[in-house]
């Protein structure tokens, strides 16, 4: 299986770097959890590709949701593996 930076880059038509500067991506995942007063927390798991949104995880739901259609086939690939969202999952919900 590709990694994600290698299946946005794919999805969204570009090049591998070559080493100019104009070829460069950056892909950012990022999560936080939030414990409110009452007990209850909140997680998220998000990702994105060159400053923009690409994918994100629903914590409740276990499902990715594909903020751009590129994100749909690294979308399609992780929802095929139960044991990787369970994993995920279970990072967040203490």
């Amino acid at each position: 299986m590709n990694t994600v930076l290698e299946s946005a880059i794919e999805q969204f038509n570009l090049q591998l770097t070559t080493g100019s500067q104009q070829d460069i991506n950056i892909y950012q995942g990022y999560s936080r959890c939030d414990l409110y007063p009452n007990g209850t927390i909140k997680s998220w798991l998000s990702h994105a590709f060159n400053g923009r949104d690409f994918l994100s995880l629903d914590i409740e739901s276990r499902t990715y949701i594909a903020s751009v259609y590129q994100a749909e086939k690294f979308k399609r690939q992780r929802e095929q593996n139960p044991v990787l969202i369970g994993l995920t999952v279970s990072f967040y919900l203490f």
